[in-house]
């Protein structure tokens, strides 16, 4: 079958599955295509010729390849929304607070391979302070989680703590030993070493995702805080493990329900500042159970003050 024919193929068949037009590919359009047996090749020639695509997140990622679509199509997506952006038909973010990210795009954009980039972010002698614009000026440009983890974690150097000159030493001519005298050590004033930051873990949590209008549950595992991270770990799967960087962490809520006897809060959101929002929820929530969802609230509101936080109801 030519080239031609797949398109022409994979227009009819989404027309009829999806009702929608082909230039106008949504993720759910994808999904249901596949699961009407549209092949893999045929999804990836339609995915190249179309004129609109949604960004991919952790989120849509792992719905699609839940949902059973190859990793050759989502990938297709990803490269077609870099080259739709590289012509200017998708609209491009805000100017970045940090100049030198507008190199890292350019690099990214011109096919340079992820490792040469890090590289290139390693060897900056001046470190990242990434801001919350920084970080979605890098989304909205397609630029690799890899290349914004290697930005977030090479961070500007303390100050006093600069490397210090290397001074030149002349020999000299060696003289006699001393004679050994005793050394009474005297205990160091110094201020002790910041203890790091211990990893704080609750669970077990189920993490759930929507599907459509349905809330689909996955299975269950432990929500990790700490060493600069937020991270998910599924008892059953690691595909489905997911994590961000704490510093992108952006709103945290809980939502609840109304009920004669109070409000009763079922699930914890965390929204990041990439645009990705994150659901848990107590294993025995469905008989009111909410204890550990509360705690973590309690538990993040200590740790990250500046993030907003609300209890929602309905």
């Amino acid at each position: 079958m030519s080239a031609r024919s797949l398109i022409l193929a994979a227009v009819v068949s989404l027309m009829v599955v999806a009702g929608a037009a082909a230039a106008e590919l949504t993720v759910a359009d994808l999904i249901r295509a596949h699961e009407a047996g549209v092949s893999a090749d045929v999804l990836v020639q339609l995915v190249r010729v179309a004129d609109a695509l949604p960004a991919i997140g952790a989120e849509e990622e792992i719905q699609m390849l839940d949902a059973g679509v190859p990793r050759a199509v989502v990938d297709a997506v990803k490269l077609r929304r870099l080259e739709l952006e590289r012509k200017g038909t998708v609209a491009s973010s805000a100017e970045p607070d940090d100049r030198r990210l507008v190199d890292v795009v350019r690099l990214v954009q011109a096919g340079v391979s992820e490792k040469v980039v890090i590289e290139q972010v390693q060897r900056s002698e001046q470190g990242y302070d990434l801001s919350v614009n920084d970080i979605i000026y890098l989304k909205d440009n397609l630029v690799p989680t890899t290349v914004v983890s290697a930005l977030l974690q090479h961070r500007p150097v303390a100050p006093g703590r600069e490397p210090q000159p290397v001074t030149r030493v002349e020999p000299v001519t060696p003289t006699p030993a001393p004679r050994p005298v005793e050394v009474v050590m005297q205990p160091s004033r110094s201020a002790p070493e910041p203890a790091p930051q211990p990893i704080l873990s609750f669970g077990p949590l189920l993490r759930v995702t929507k599907k459509a209008a349905v809330i689909r549950t996955s299975s269950q595992g432990r929500v990790l805080v700490g060493d600069g991270k937020i991270e998910f770990r599924d008892d059953s799967k690691q595909k489905r493990d997911v994590s961000f960087f704490d510093k992108a962490l952006k709103k945290v809520w809980l939502e609840c329900e109304r009920n004669p006897n109070g409000d009763v809060c079922f699930e914890i959101r965390l929204k990041t500042a990439l645009g990705d929002t994150y659901r848990f929820r107590d294993v025995d929530w469905k008989d009111g159970g909410n204890a550990q969802i509360q705690t973590l609230f309690e538990t993040l509101k200590g740790l990250y003050p500046k993030v907003k936080y609300r209890v929602k109801s309905s």
